[in-house]
């Protein structure tokens, strides 16, 4: 969670169990509290008789296009079976009907240490609730299905796919004395630290950036995200400018004191609601691909590969 000020707590996002009796009655608002804590609840489907569960990773959802990623969960952990059918549904403010809007199939996209998660791309037409239908195919046995409510808000809070961030001036390499200033990792990759926002706008080339603390992200949707801009720098050099941005701009101060800790600038500047995000931003400076949640490298590579034709 963040706290809006000069402090924030060690827990970026705080993972709450929703769900009561009826999906409907959940609030899966972001909210502003009286202490000033702005908490991410990623939205939990109720669990099935099987003991199967939804997870959603992607929260900040929109009126439009949009990258959905979810886990489903099992008494034996993460569900990773190659496909699941996705039934998507709006659910009427007033009645509480629902309405099938579509159909898809979501792809399995393993990440590390045994986790993984479901992307698919879903457009919505109207802000509201909204509710997934997640079956499981599996030929082995009986198919399992999940459901998963959410809320769909009018605009995105993070930038979008088609806008310009701002171009908020982050700290690089040659600015401090350690890079241990620039991140709160322990794998430490110098070339994801070379160039500015500004600068790289300026020049006209690509860019991948990543906002992310490596040690201080505990949500179930956090991942080594840095080793995976790091892989793509390895892998792309020369057509991209990579970027990685702490979520905090003091991360070498708070490793013993974690009340040090200061938010950068370009969390609150783009409004992000959580971390990590990722984004893909073209050589004008329009976001292209957005990723909110770990994204394994294929994913983020699948984005830009029109950038490189």
């Amino acid at each position: 969670m963040f706290r809006r000020g000069n402090t924030v707590g060690i827990s970026l996002i705080l993972l709450v169990v929703l769900f009561g009796c009826s999906s409907h009655e959940t609030d899966l608002s972001i909210g502003i509290s009286s202490s000033t804590v702005e908490t991410f609840a990623p939205p939990k489907g109720p669990v099935s008789a099987n003991g199967f569960q939804g997870i959603l990773v992607t929260s900040d959802l929109a009126v439009g296009n949009n990258r959905i990623a979810f886990f489903v969960t099992n008494k034996d952990g993460f569900v990773d079976k190659p496909i699941a059918m996705v039934k998507l549904y709006y659910v009427d403010r007033v009645t509480k009907e629902k309405v099938q809007k579509n159909a898809h199939i979501a792809v399995f996209k393993p990440w590390l240490y045994g986790r993984g998660s479901y992307v698919t791309n879903l457009e919505f037409d109207e802000a509201g609730l909204w509710e997934l239908e997640i079956e499981i195919l599996n030929s082995a046995d009986e198919s399992q299905i999940v459901v998963l409510p959410f809320k769909v808000n009018t605009s995105f809070q993070a930038p979008g796919i088609g806008s310009q961030p701002k171009p908020i001036n982050n700290k690089t390499l040659a600015q401090v004395s350690l890079i241990e200033e620039l991140t709160s990792g322990s794998a430490q990759f110098p070339r994801l630290y070379q160039v500015s926002f500004p600068e790289a706008l300026r020049s006209k080339v690509p860019i991948i950036i990543s906002i992310y603390s490596p040690a201080f992200c505990q949500s179930v949707i956090c991942g080594p995200q840095v080793e995976v801009l790091n892989e793509l720098e390895h892998k792309y050099r020369g057509m991209f400018h990579f970027i990685h941005i702490d979520v905090y701009s003091n991360p070498h101060e708070m490793r013993n004191d974690l009340d040090r800790a200061v938010l950068s600038p370009v969390v609150t500047a783009w409004q992000l609601p959580n971390v990590p995000w990722t984004f893909v931003i073209d050589e004008n400076g329009i976001v292209i691909a957005r990723f909110e949640g770990f994204t394994p490298i294929s994913e983020i590579e699948e984005s830009f590969q029109e950038l490189l034709s």
